[in-house]
């Protein structure tokens, strides 16, 4: 078995010691050997006091290099009864802190830490900083679950539009429904239509919905009726953002030109959207045969709720 021992100026191949190199400015150097008794360089102490395991010029206080062809890693244990971490403790000038830096060769990703220490100024708040453009994303289980976009300020729940932008939450484009009431599943906004009548047929203009969690609220304005003689309900049975529940019934507002009556109020149920006046004693519904002019009109807005 080799011999372990202590050489100044360089040690002799096969043993495994501590030596020092030649002159004033030497390194101090702790080498193993293999079974072969081939010595290795294991642990390099500069003149900076710089110290390398797996590097002969380390960069930093301590820098670890991983052998070729494997995964450089290190572990911190205790005892089961016990607790184990580090500790990064920076200068307590007002502009300096404390950060930990993730690189993939010389380009820095990833830098987390006090705001003094990353991005000036004398701020501790923690900050978690991307070195370029990418996304900060959160896993359990193998699988996403939420990011932040790197592009906008934009908040990507599972199944959010990625590549959103602006700023924002960005929720899945089919609602993942929670059983907790007090949980916000869903948000959706956009366009709506066309709409189908049960008589005849009409245009939907400067139509817009917004969905929340299972309340949906549309605006839009009818027109260009082809049906004005039918004496019967005017009702718009289809053409809807999210069908309305079977246990809907929600009123909203709605004002109307060349009618005959006084209507007020778009009422939305599982049947469709009615339009309502009210007389001294009873409501009055808005008929096909009461739009009195081919330039009627219809303006309303109400909300409803859907079964998802």
């Amino acid at each position: 078995m080799p011999s372990t021992i202590l050489s100044d100026n360089g040690v002799s191949s096969g043993s495994a010691g501590l030596k020092s190199t030649a002159g004033n400015d030497g390194v101090l150097i702790l080498q193993t050997t293999t079974s072969g008794g081939t010595a290795t360089n294991a642990v390099y102490i500069d003149t900076s006091q710089n110290v390398g395991i797996g590097t002969s010029s380390p960069s930093n206080r301590l820098s670890v290099v991983s052998a070729s062809g494997s995964d450089g890693f290190i572990s911190i244990s205790s005892p089961t009864t016990d607790t184990a971490g580090f500790s990064v403790n920076g200068g307590t000038d007002s502009n300096k802190g404390a950060i930990v830096r993730f690189q993939k060769g010389a380009s820095t990703k990833w830098t987390m830490g006090t705001d003094s220490a990353i991005i000036g100024g004398t701020s501790d708040n923690f900050h978690l900083y991307s070195g370029g453009a990418n996304a900060i994303l959160f896993s359990t289980n193998a699988t996403e679950r939420m990011r932040v976009n790197a592009g906008a300020p934009i908040l990507c729940l599972s199944g959010g539009n990625t590549s959103a932008t602006g700023t924002g939450i960005a929720f899945p484009a089919t609602q993942s429904a929670s059983s907790d009431a007090n949980t916000l599943d869903d948000y959706e906004e956009g366009t709506w239509g066309p709409v189908t009548l049960t008589n005849g047929t009409c245009t939907l203009t400067n139509s817009r919905y917004t969905k929340i969690g299972r309340l949906v609220t549309i605006s839009g304005y009818l027109q260009n009726f082809s049906d004005r003689s039918t004496a019967s309900t005017l009702n718009i049975n289809g053409g809807f953002p999210y069908a309305p529940s079977a246990a809907t019934e929600n009123c909203g507002a709605m004002i109307a030109q060349y009618v005959n009556g006084s209507y007020s109020a778009a009422y939305v149920s599982s049947g469709g959207m009615f339009f309502y006046g009210i007389t001294s004693s009873f409501f009055t519904t808005l008929k096909n045969s009461d739009l009195n002019n081919a330039s009627a009109q219809i303006y309303f807005t109400v909300t409803y709720t859907t079964s998802t």
